[in-house]
């Protein structure tokens, strides 16, 4: 097997810990925190349910359209309530901000919301508003997939909950343009962050690692979570009105012995949860691991569009928050990323197996290495299953099939991985003409492929011009539909 090329696109969101930086607003310098005020912020920082923030329930009955115990229902998206951001300044000004899960006006898959809350003085309740966080992709990119804090570069939107547009604010390398150069101190002052990295080696029974990364390319995870929260003292304040003309203005819930009539109204939206994309505000990281080849295939400016393409698709079923089996089996990649990685001329490894029961056929064997390397779709196919799978192995052999010409089988082996074995019957192979072994063979690559697919899934929603994504998607659309049916059915229909 082609052990440079995985089966499914293993993906690397990975951050960078990085010390956190506090502009000064009166002379703009730059100063490293220290280790007390670092902890002073992160003591500020709360993580807390809604149990514990019952001046927030008569918000949540305001705007939702339904609760539990562990979410909000509304018109933009689910709140979390099993982890609120809590965030009091230095000056008393209180915020809370909410994962806002399975969001209804997403459209790229790059981009997260938060619902924030800033708490009006004088009991006047909260104000409300949505921040989006639009990451720029050649940033993103260029950043090996980084969502880095102190850098970003991109665009953070802000509206109220009718989703009428308030206000863009655009970063370049964590400086708001048009604002007198300042780098906002969202991105240092109320953030924490934790990773964790592991390395893994791919080498099949070799714990140690003892191959190179050309034959066994090494795994790379850096998985961390990203946090914070906050309300006013930012770079901006002159929008410090409290009459909801920047957000939605929710009465009620207050509670005394606060003040944020200055510099609560951050139009960058100081002090929003930060965290991995593709997963909608959520404060879990997520894990898509590449290997070092596809890593470097990703990084390539020429590859950029194909790589957006997986990407989006990868990041939207993780963003989806669906099940691990329902998300997991969604993902073709076997066939999506080594058509993709190979383009329109591949370099095959000669990985598919013909066994040695084809030493008494070599005539046989010229007919069936033929029909796989043709250059026909279904041939071009087949390859890109088989030679550029880390988790589906095919072997050709020669044996007596009892009441058939060939067979398809598969069975599963260690590690996840599975054996199919195209079978040409003894009695075909001996007595066969040249144009019914090369008949049978096609027959049984067809079954084979549609064999791959049962075992990884489909490839549904990606766009990339592919017959292969079709055929992916036509058949698993036929077997949610015919799950009873025989496979020739399909093969029928296709043929047709």
């Amino acid at each position: 097997m082609n052990r440079s090329i995985k089966s499914y696109f293993k993906f690397i969101f990975s951050f960078f810990l990085f010390g956190l930086i506090i502009i000064s607003c009166k002379d703009e310098t730059i100063k490293i925190v220290n280790i007390e005020e670092q902890e002073h912020i992160n003591n500020a920082i709360k993580h807390l349910t809604i149990d514990e923030l019952p001046q927030l329930e008569k918000v949540l009955t305001a705007i939702s359209t339904g609760q539990t115990s562990k979410t909000a229902s509304t018109t933009f998206g689910d709140l979390n309530l099993s982890d609120i951001i809590e965030y009091v300044n230095d000056d008393g000004k209180e915020s809370y901000t909410f994962k806002i899960e399975n969001p209804t006006n997403i459209e790229s898959p790059l981009e997260f919301e938060n619902l924030h809350l800033i708490k009006l003085p004088n009991e006047e309740g909260y104000l409300a508003f949505i921040l989006r966080w639009k990451p720029n992709f050649e940033w993103y990119s260029e950043n090996n997939y980084s969502f880095q804090l102190y850098n970003f570069t991109g665009t953070v939107d802000r509206f109220d909950l009718e989703y009428n547009f308030l206000k863009e604010t655009i970063f370049i390398d964590g400086i708001i343009q048009g604002g007198e150069g300042k780098r906002n101190s969202i991105f240092s002052k109320t953030v924490e962050i934790e990773c964790d990295d592991t390395v893994e080696c791919t080498c099949p029974g070799d714990p140690y690692c003892g191959c190179s990364w050309e034959s066994c390319p090494y795994v790379y995870e850096t998985g961390c979570s990203v946090t914070g929260g906050g309300g006013g003292g930012g770079d901006d304040t002159s929008s410090g009105d409290t009459t909801g003309g920047t957000g939605t203005h929710i009465t009620g819930g207050g509670t005394s012995g606060t003040n944020t009539s200055t510099g609560a109204y951050v139009p960058n939206g100081n002090g929003g949860v930060i965290t991995t994309p593709p997963t909608m505000s959520e404060i879990l990281g997520i894990y898509i691991d590449l290997t070092y080849e596809q890593r470097l295939w990703v990084g390539n400016p020429e590859n950029e569009a194909q790589a957006q393409e997986l990407i989006n698709f990868i990041m939207s079923c993780q963003a989806l928050g669906k099940m691990s089996t329902e998300c997991d089996n969604s993902i073709f990649g076997a066939l999506a990323l080594s058509a993709l990685l190979e383009g329109d001329e591949p370099n095959y490894a000669l990985e598919i197996i013909l066994d040695s029961t084809f030493e008494d056929y070599p005539c046989q064997k010229d007919i069936v290495e033929s029909v796989y390397q043709n250059q026909s779709e279904l041939s071009n196919h087949i390859l890109n299953v088989f030679d550029s799978s880390a988790t589906v192995n095919l072997t050709y052999k020669v044996e007596v099939v009892t009441g058939d010409y060939g067979q398809m089988q598969y069975n599963a082996i260690n590690n996840n991985l599975y054996d199919i074995n195209v079978v040409l019957g003894t009695q075909t192979a001996t007595d066969g003409s040249d144009l019914f072994i090369a008949n049978v063979m096609i027959h049984e690559n067809v079954h084979a492929v549609l064999g791959a697919m049962a075992h990884q899934g489909s490839l549904t929603g990606v766009t990339i011009n592919s017959g292969l994504v079709q055929l992916a998607e036509a058949y698993t659309q036929w077997q949610a539909d015919n799950s009873t049916s025989d496979e020739h059915v399909f093969m029928a229909l296709l043929v047709d």
